[in-house]
């Protein structure tokens, strides 16, 4: 474990395994990204905005963990099928997954 994992969770190893998180950009998925990789996980930062995956997973791996950073708008099928195939050909077989996106389904954004 890291110096930044609580003592609770030395129970949870997670390393070697690909986790991917969705909406791993920021907030909670960011959140959940980092700390996935702190317990060892090889982790698949998703996000719709390529920039803000991108930044996570370069963080994470200044800081000694292991990530990729992925394009995808989970609301199309064929870009989540695009983006399991390219974190099967970088880093293999997902062993565990996050969900953390929202979509605004209120009229007019309101």
């Amino acid at each position: 474990m890291t110096q930044n994992t609580p003592e609770i969770f030395d129970w949870l190893d997670l390393s070697g395994r690909v986790c991917v998180i969705t909406g791993g950009g920021s907030g909670i998925g960011e959140g959940t990204a980092r700390h996935f990789a702190a317990l060892g996980a090889h982790v698949a930062v998703l996000d719709r905005n390529g920039q803000s995956a991108a930044d996570v997973a370069a963080s994470i791996e200044q800081g000694g963990g292991r990530a990729i950073a992925v394009e995808v708008d989970v609301a199309s099928e064929d870009a989540v099928a695009a983006a399991a195939d390219k974190v099967g050909a970088a880093a293999g077989q997902v062993g565990a997954a996050a969900q953390d996106v929202a979509q605004d389904v209120t009229k007019n954004g309101n």
